[in-house]
């Protein structure tokens, strides 16, 4: 789908996640995978070129686009319970990192190095 101003709404996810996968491919979104994972994994994409504030700024803004995907999809097939099940996760994310998103970017940065070790 694009806008009358030129922009693809449909792979919005995937230019803000230079790794994330097309519409067309069955793993954008990955089968099963909670959305703190992909935060995760939106955070480590963005790690290997940006600073750990950066990194963590653009994927809770790459997860909310991404959300909002979802939602839509859900709203398409008429699933609500899908779309209930993405809110809570959402709402558990907002309230671990509403205060101080510190502990989070702290962990997901400890299991970066641990992923792709400095050598």
């Amino acid at each position: 789908m694009t806008t009358k101003e030129g922009l693809d709404m449909e792979n919005m996810d995937a230019g803000l996640n230079p790794s994330a996968k097309t519409r067309s491919d069955t793993e954008y979104p990955a089968s099963g995978e909670t959305l703190i994972e992909r935060f995760k994994r939106y955070y480590w994409s963005y790690r290997q070129t940006s600073d750990t504030d950066a990194s963590f700024n653009f994927a809770y803004q790459a997860l909310l686009l991404s959300l909002l995907d979802g939602v839509s999809r859900f709203a398409d097939d008429g699933d609500l319970d899908g779309i209930r099940n993405l809110m809570r996760e959402i709402d558990e994310i907002r309230h671990s990192v509403q205060g101080s998103n510190d502990s989070v970017k702290e962990r997901f940065e400890a299991e970066y190095r641990q992923q792709y070790p400095v050598s």
